[in-house]
């Protein structure tokens, strides 16, 4: 599944938002109803994984600690403790909690951002703060790929 693009949404009232048509579609043909919700306020936006993505990033990740240790015990639980599972209803919609909304600055205006196998979720003005220009990202990508 990779997911593509970018789509702009609204809130409702309820703190629910549709997601996308497209985006959808891929979760349709793989057989996934749910989303795993992962916020990171610090960056500005939350991952909303696939549930089988997420499965396998959690897998990936205990793979690489030991979970007998004290700090590894702590990464792990910091990053699933801040995680939540959303069912898309019968409307393709999917209830944001208010928590997040605020850790997020989204008010009405969301963007959906396809970033291969998860989508990111981010209020208009931070992605839009957080996009390089078509000639930085050029000469980034030159740097990478030469």
């Amino acid at each position: 599944m990779q997911f593509l693009g970018n789509i702009d949404a609204k809130l409702d009232g309820k703190g629910r938002v549709f997601v996308p048509a497209q985006f959808r579609r891929l979760l349709e043909q793989s057989n996934e109803t749910a989303l795993v919700l992962r916020v990171n306020s610090e960056s500005g936006f939350a991952k909303l994984y696939p549930l089988s993505e997420w499965t396998r990033q959690c897998e990936e990740l205990k793979s690489r600690l030991n979970l007998w240790k004290a700090q590894d015990q702590m990464i792990y639980r910091t990053f699933t403790s801040k995680a939540e599972q959303l069912e898309l209803d019968s409307n393709g919609r999917v209830l944001l909690q208010k928590k997040y909304l605020e850790q997020l600055g989204i008010d009405l205006d969301v963007v959906f951002v396809g970033v291969g196998d998860y989508l990111e979720l981010w209020s208009r003005d931070r992605y839009e703060a957080s996009m390089m220009d078509e000639a930085s990202l050029e000469a980034a990508l030159e740097k990478i790929m030469v």
